[in-house]
């Protein structure tokens, strides 16, 4: 699926959900969910630009293992251990070359005390900013879910895009422009 919407108006200027309408009605930009990945990672960053950091605070890109959320009976195995794409660290990032280099470690760090002291206030936080942003109605309460586990439709993520373009205001993505009967437009 593709969308491409005007950041200022929301105006959709391409969209294409699928390739053949005769196989297959479903709209894969509305009607359909998959996992963001990356992009969904600039919102962790927002909420620790929202906390204080600045673009050029130093973040560690290394190895983390965070606790199991919730109380109760937690084993050692329920901790969340991410790893980045290749495999290894980059040691000590800026919060921009973090971001630019997509380093996921990195973005988990932001939960261990840049965006909030403790990791769940911290996900509460960045989940609370998703909702906000109107990128999901309700947040899945997970680790992963700073990482692009959570499924999202791609014109909710465009318009998310959008808002960030536009220095905080999101657009209301509009498909229909105009209707007009007769040469007599009624809408």
């Amino acid at each position: 699926s593709v969308v491409v919407l005007e950041n200022k108006t929301g105006r959709i200027l391409a969209m294409t959900g699928g390739f053949s309408y005769p196989l297959s009605q479903l709209n894969r930009v509305t009607q359909a969910v998959r996992q963001p990945g990356s992009a969904i990672k600039p919102l962790s960053y927002l909420a620790a630009l929202g906390k204080g950091l600045q673009p050029n605070t130093l973040i560690t890109d290394g190895p983390i293992t965070l606790p199991p959320l919730g109380s109760g009976r937690n084993r050692e195995r329920d901790s969340w251990t991410p790893k980045n794409y290749d495999g290894g660290s980059k040691g000590t990032l800026t919060l921009r070359r973090a971001l630019e280099n997509s380093r996921n470690l990195a973005t988990v760090h932001l939960l261990d005390g840049g965006i909030d002291k403790k990791p769940e206030a911290s996900l509460d936080r960045v989940c609370g900013l998703a909702v906000e942003a109107r990128i999901y109605r309700e947040c899945e309460r997970y680790y992963p879910f700073v990482l692009g586990a959570q499924p999202v439709r791609p014109v909710d993520l465009a318009a998310f895009y959008a808002a960030i373009a536009t220095e905080g205001l999101r657009p209301a993505p509009q498909f229909v422009e105009s209707i007009a009967t007769n040469g007599s437009v009624f809408y």
